[in-house]
């Protein structure tokens, strides 16, 4: 397959989280089945132990729990198993690998002084088999939205009506703490209007593990710039000079795909056991959300309209 199978919901916050398990249940079965494996650990065990964090999603955001439970009731699987696919790297204290590298340009940098934000997606090379792209239609007042993410899970790196997109790199030098996971929080930035309101929800909520973000909005405005290693940062740094002024979606999948410094290169083969299986480019003031399947040098593109 050259496109990540695409699940499209629509209405309330329970019909929503209902349609993503009808649609994607033999998928979620799957990403189960591979976060028992990873973490040697039966889904029951972890399910129990993702209830510790229910009180801080309720607290962030109660629609969310509503979508937990349609989702549980879609897919026909138990809530504490849609849970876990909410808090899978916290209710197992035992986060997953990520090398990611992202990036935010903006003003002369770029062709025509738009936005321009993204990153490619390092991971174990089985997250490449349990992905999807989820097209969000609320029938409220929150924005539709377009996330890349993995079957039960929420939503992960994307982009909404509003241009408020964001991605992130996962730090590994932290200590485990009773908090917010990520997953919810990023489900619920993507529900955001502008920069400020994002930066207010980050302020507010303890995370329990560490992360960076690069958050961009339609205003043009972006937060943070972050790449995964020293070698990294000044290989894109140096491509970011040699192209400043012309940098466009074309150049950034040309960045997306370097080599240099191979098998741990911006396009990452394997170093650590990840590889880049996808990558994104937020287009903001077009709409439009670019996401790659597979390696930066070999895998397919396709734009998608929020």
């Amino acid at each position: 397959m050259q496109q990540f199978p695409l699940v499209s919901v629509s209405g309330t916050s329970y019909e929503m989280g209902y349609q993503h398990g009808e649609q994607a249940a033999e998928l979620i079965e799957r990403y189960l089945r591979w976060i028992e494996k990873s973490n040697q650990r039966e889904r029951d065990d972890l399910g129990q132990r993702a209830r510790a964090f229910l009180p801080f999603i309720e607290k962030l955001n109660p629609a969310l729990i509503q979508e937990v439970r349609g989702l549980s009731a879609g897919a026909q699987i138990p809530f504490e198993h849609a849970l876990l696919c909410q808090t899978r790297g916290e209710a197992a204290q035992a986060p997953i690998a990520e090398d990611c590298t992202a990036f935010a340009f903006r003003g002369k940098a770029t062709t025509q002084g738009q936005t321009l934000a993204g990153q490619n997606q390092d991971l174990p090379p089985e997250f490449s088999d349990l992905g999807i792209v989820l097209h969000i239609k609320p029938t409220d007042h929150r924005p539709r939205a377009i996330t890349f993410t993995f079957a039960g899970q929420l939503g992960y790196m994307g982009m909404n009506a509003r241009g408020v997109a964001h991605f992130d790199n996962g730090l590994s030098d932290y200590t485990w703490q009773l908090g917010l996971p990520h997953y919810p929080l990023k489900c619920t930035l993507l529900e955001k209007n502008n920069m400020a309101e994002c930066l207010d929800i980050l302020n507010q909520h303890r995370t329990s593990s560490a992360a960076n973000m690069v958050v961009c909005d339609g205003d043009g405005e972006i937060a943070n710039i972050d790449t995964d290693s020293v070698a990294r940062l000044q290989r894109i740094r140096g491509l970011v000079r040699g192209n400043w002024g012309k940098i466009d979606v074309e150049c950034i999948k040309n960045i997306l795909g370097d080599h240099e410094g191979d098998p741990g290169a911006i396009c990452r083969h394997g170093a650590g056991g990840t590889h880049s299986i996808c990558g994104y480019i937020a287009e903001p003031a077009r709409g439009l959300f670019h996401l790659r399947r597979g390696h930066g040098c070999l895998g397919t593109w396709t734009a998608y309209e929020v």
